[in-house]
């Protein structure tokens, strides 16, 4: 195809999509080949602007004009009226082409499902409710499927569900924060429910000045960095036998006056008896502060 041709099928195809009538008038010096790329561009840039893609995305970012959406949503045959969990999914590192292509796959078969890769980490995916479809189901197949059919780590969180277009802003907003409490809080959940985020969500909404403070009244000196994997797996483990003695003995294989002497050489070390119900919740909470103030520290980085 000559330069020419080129020029006229853009041209062509430019007044198609934006009812746009363009000439070009040529000079002994016109650069039709240049002319053709350049009308390329703008139709591409139109195309980015005015797709369903880019609807999508303004109403997950709250960048939709309100009252354009109805017209907006019946030119992209997006139900205006609808029953819809929104879902934020990281992944840790990764193709994010492949994690597209597998997203897309899983939701082929509803033309009112959609996925939005809103940058090469983060994937938003926009799912009908039918029935009594549980979130969290449907999050977890996510997580697994990405993990054996695209080789990567994820993390999903979801907000409460939506009907109508205007809420997409809000709903993407409490699944994101979903995601990021989740990462600092909860790292061993790979699935979140904004719902479920309990004194976390709390904690990330404190300022610095005061968790500090915190921190330093209730463990002074000690730094948690210092603990070891075998105190951190300790800690971990009682906790989630809910301050059981026997339980987490029997869990970490470990004899009872075993787990008694960690306990014992923790209170040295903190000033904290995690055996006292009042003592362990104040350590729980000063370790999440922690983490909270560590993670701050590394997005300054």
């Amino acid at each position: 195809m000559t330069d020419r041709e080129k020029l006229e099928k853009t041209l062509r195809d430019l007044e198609k999509t934006t009812g746009l009538v363009l000439r070009v008038e040529e000079q002994p010096d016109t650069d039709l080949g240049e002319a053709a790329e350049k009308a390329g561009q703008l139709l591409s840039a139109y195309r980015e602007r005015y797709s369903r893609s880019y609807f999508l995305r303004a109403l997950l970012t709250g960048d939709g004009e309100a009252a354009d959406l109805p017209k907006m949503a019946a030119r992209y045959h997006v139900p205006f009226e609808e029953e819809r969990v929104i879902y934020a999914v990281d992944i840790d590192g990764g193709n994010g082409e492949a994690v597209q292509a597998v997203l897309k796959g899983m939701f082929l078969e509803r033309r009112h499902d959609f996925v939005e890769m809103l940058s090469p980490e983060r994937f938003a995916v926009i799912r009908t409710r039918k029935g009594e479809e549980d979130p969290h189901v449907t999050a977890r197949t996510i997580v697994d499927m990405l993990g054996a059919e695209a080789l990567t780590r994820a993390r999903a969180g979801f907000g409460r569900p939506v009907t109508k277009l205007t809420e997409f802003r809000r709903a993407y907003a409490e699944a994101s924060l979903a995601v990021e409490i989740g990462r600092v809080f909860y790292s061993e959940q790979r699935v979140i429910s904004y719902g479920k985020l309990g004194i976390g969500r709390l904690i990330h909404q404190l300022p610095e000045e005061p968790c500090r403070l915190f921190l330093s009244e209730t463990f002074g000196s000690f730094d948690p960095a210092s603990f070891d994997e075998e105190t951190a797996l300790t800690i971990r483990t009682f906790f989630e036998n809910n301050l059981n003695i026997s339980e987490t003995a029997r869990k970490l294989y470990l004899h009872r006056n075993t787990l008694v002497y960690r306990l014992e050489k923790l209170h040295q070390q903190t000033g904290l008896d995690l055996r006292s119900f009042e003592e362990a919740m104040s350590f729980r909470m000063a370790m999440m502060v922690y983490d909270y103030l560590k993670d701050r520290e590394r997005e300054r980085a």
